[in-house]
């Protein structure tokens, strides 16, 4: 986070129009569930980053090709069948 900050402070620094702006909560809120978000959708695979290669599973089934697992907004089908509508598999 400090690193974004970082980032968001040099950007700042160069648009004049951003001076002084702040982060909204939701702003806030929605960097830190992308953070810590397990879905597919937040969290791709990166194979150049070894902490994002792991299999992503709904957290409510726990089945890799339920839609939830491929991003969180998806709802649970506690199902594990290939070709789910909203499923990467």
């Amino acid at each position: 986070m400090k690193q974004l900050e970082n980032i968001l402070a040099g950007v700042r620094a160069t648009v004049d129009d951003t001076v002084g702006y702040e982060e909204s909560t939701h702003e806030k809120q929605a960097e830190f569930a992308k953070n810590r978000c397990w879905c597919h959708t937040c969290k791709p695979i990166d194979y150049t980053k070894p902490d994002t290669v792991y299999m992503r599973l709904c957290p409510i089934c726990g089945n890799k090709r339920c839609p939830k697992a491929t991003d969180h907004n998806n709802e649970c089908t506690n199902s594990n069948d290939t070709g789910q509508e909203g499923s990467y598999y």
